[in-house]
């Protein structure tokens, strides 16, 4: 059952992905560097800010199991949350840019929703994934991507940005009613919030890493923020498709009680990881050369940025695998310590490597963050797996 759901959930995000890296392309062609890494930016505070309100509810959802009446009564909390605290991000975004005067300033709404909508999305996926309802979460994916790329080029032919307000307006709209559609009442929010505390700090930390752009701009300036963080968001789809290792394998894991059969299943993800990193790393150069054939000369620079992230979403695809691991023993703690190390390494090394004088020093930093995150949940899995090991007998 799992390697027919992971590959359904693979090519899903697969397509995801490429609709995904489409939007951002586009976008960087009809606006231009300098209003993308406005977009970039904004984005980045937007995804952080969700992380630290959201909660953990995402990850969390991934352990609600099958629909039944007390989960359906947690979505429920867990959704009006969720669409609470979109409301006051979003309003505080929109102050912090009319009183900062970001410009372009349809730039920073655009990304302000884009940010409501994968808020939102990241909850209703971890819900769907967690009741195994594979089809169902992969099928609203694609249409929460399809939405706003319509909206997009119908921009760029009748030059009336309204289409992309309507299509990201319309993509929020699916993606709220996947969670509204098992709406009841709703149970007390202590309920929700102590089991997943461990899973906050995991998403948490797991975002800290969303600040890296901004601080680009600090140390190497803002045309080099304009390249990582774009190169970032071009690359970000890789990470949406290991991400489905995740979403797949935690609930399975959850359910298989066997030391063996547990250790059987976690090797054959794993070692899908591993094939799929290999073909990541062997594509980044090319992945670059491509980036600058579809962004334009004007981002000739990013080559080693694209490869830096593509080198470090490789790495992500392993770890992913001992997360899922980590997280269905119950050590979320480990995960976030773990992602925690890693996101310090590379915030550091951006201070450090951004001062250089040399900006594509900076793309070191992604690649070796990961190295860290690998290592440590590596660590963690086998202290978990023989701690788990022991209590079964």
């Amino acid at each position: 059952m799992v390697g027919r759901q992971f590959l359904i959930r693979l090519v899903g995000l697969g397509a995801a992905s490429l609709i995904q890296a489409l939007w951002l392309i586009l976008l960087a062609r009809q606006t231009g560097v300098d209003a993308v890494g406005v977009y970039t930016i904004v984005t980045a505070w937007f995804l952080f800010a969700s992380s630290v309100l959201g909660l953990g509810m995402g990850a969390y959802a991934l352990r609600l199991g099958p629909q039944s009446l007390s989960s359906d009564r947690a979505v429920t909390t867990m959704a009006l949350l969720r669409f609470g605290t979109v409301i006051v991000i979003a309003l505080g975004c929109v102050t912090a840019s009319n009183l900062l005067e970001v410009s372009p300033h349809e730039v920073a709404l655009i990304a302000i929703m884009y940010g409501a909508l994968e808020s939102i999305t990241e909850l209703s996926q971890g819900v769907l994934s967690g009741r195994r309802r594979v089809v169902l979460a992969v099928s609203l994916l694609l249409v929460q991507r399809a939405l706003p790329l319509t909206g997009l080029l119908l921009y760029m032919l009748t030059d009336a940005s309204t289409w992309v307000f309507l299509g990201l307006a319309l993509a929020i709209v699916v993606s709220s009613a996947s969670l509204l559609t098992v709406a009841t009442r709703p149970i007390p929010v202590a309920q929700v919030l102590r089991p997943a505390r461990g899973f906050w700090a995991t998403t948490v930390v797991s975002n800290v890493s969303q600040l890296d752009t901004p601080l680009v701009g600090l140390t190497a300036g803002v045309s080099t923020a304009s390249l990582f963080g774009t190169a970032n968001r071009l690359t970000n789809p890789l990470n949406l498709v290991t991400s489905a290792l995740l979403n797949v394998l935690v609930p399975e894991l959850v359910a298989t009680t066997k030391h063996e059969s547990r250790m059987v299943l976690f090797r054959r993800v794993r070692n899908i990881a591993l094939i799929l990193g290999a073909i990541l790393v062997a594509l980044a150069y090319p992945l670059g050369m491509l980036a600058v054939t579809l962004l334009g000369p004007e981002f000739e620079a990013i080559i080693p940025f694209v490869i830096g992230f593509v080198v470090a979403a490789a790495l992500s695809g392993v770890s992913r695998t001992y997360q899922a691991g980590l997280f269905a023993l119950d050590h979320a703690r480990q995960v976030a310590a773990g992602i925690l190390a890693g996101a310090l390494t590379g915030l550091g090394l951006i201070v450090a490597l951004g001062t250089l004088g040399n900006p594509a020093a900076v793309a070191l930093a992604p690649p070796i963050a990961q190295v860290v995150v690998l290592l440590w949940l590596a660590v963690a899995w086998r202290s978990a797996l023989r701690d788990a090991h022991t209590d079964e007998n």
